[in-house]
């Protein structure tokens, strides 16, 4: 049995689709289990409960054999999903594939990759086998900016002249199947990227044939980009920290592309332009809206 926690999120919601595809039954631990029904997912079993309840995750974790660790960001990261983590030892689970970020590190300047980095140290201490996943900026971030690039034909982020290894985060879902259901991933750190390192620029060209009006890009400094994601409802300390992650993605330390997702995957991660043909809809149902 595999238990997913996550799984009504960007990737998380990916990942169960895959599982549910390949016939395999697993269990869903979820805040909400109307939002889970509401999915309808094949061979899931839905458990309610939090990542705060130590005897909830104690039960879900009954005849469990692998667990997919990701949760939302929040300041009590680490000790929720270290609840997980020792959920597991305990259960013996022979596999931990946990959804670590980009840059994930003791030393980082972002509070997240610090938090990842220390759950990543957490799991390495519990002695339970372990796969993670430190993915790239996903292509769905630039969902947020719907808005400006339809009704301004802009698309504002603080990133200079930097390119970055955009990944879609279906390809992070399929590498979380693969490993789940296959062998000889235990004790490996993948860095998962998309095929190649795409500038702004680029992007805003590819957008404007998606949404059929010229889109151009427009550098901001992260002040403006860290004040919009406040306005946006962002929490501010969240708001503070992927301003810092916007600092390192502009200084090009994002561009590189490695084969992880094809080593897993056997595939070519998907490019940008497979990432906007495919949410067409959601980009022009703002121009809809607006």
């Amino acid at each position: 049995m595999i238990l997913v926690t996550g799984s009504t999120g960007t990737i998380g919601s990916e990942l169960v689709k895959l599982l549910s595809a390949r016939g395999i039954k697993f269990r869903a631990f979820v805040r909400n289990s109307k939002k889970a029904a509401a999915m309808n997912i094949r061979n899931m079993e839905i458990f309610e409960g939090d990542l705060d309840d130590t005897k909830a995750l104690d039960k879900a974790m009954k005849g469990v054999t692998r667990v997919f660790l990701l949760s939302s960001a929040d300041p009590r990261q680490v000790e929720l999903q270290c609840n997980v983590v020792k959920a597991a030892a305990k259960a013996g689970v022979s596999l931990i594939v946990k959804q670590s970020a980009f840059g994930s590190s003791v030393n980082s300047p972002v509070a997240l990759a610090r938090w990842h980095w220390q759950t990543e140290d957490d799991i390495r201490n519990s002695g339970v086998p372990y796969t993670f996943l430190r993915p790239m900026m996903f292509m769905q971030t630039l969902l947020m900016f719907t808005h400006d690039i339809v009704a301004d034909g802009v698309l504002r982020v603080p990133m200079k002249d930097a390119k970055v290894a955009l990944i879609d985060a279906r390809d992070i879902a399929l590498c979380a199947a693969e490993i789940l259901t296959g062998k000889g991933h235990e004790g490996k750190i993948y860095e998962l990227t998309g095929p190649k390192g795409i500038g702004f620029d680029e992007i805003a060209k590819t957008l404007s044939g998606v949404v059929g009006r010229h889109v151009s890009y427009q550098n901001i400094t992260l002040d403006e980009a860290k004040r919009k994601m406040t306005l946006d409802g962002l929490p501010e300390w969240l708001s503070s920290d992927l301003g810092k992650l916007w600092e390192i993605f502009s200084s090009g330390r994002a561009a590189k592309a490695t084969t992880d997702v094809a080593d897993i995957t056997g595939e070519t991660p998907r490019s940008f332009d497979t990432f906007c043909h495919d949410y067409s809809e959601v980009l022009l149902g703002e121009l809809v809206h607006h």
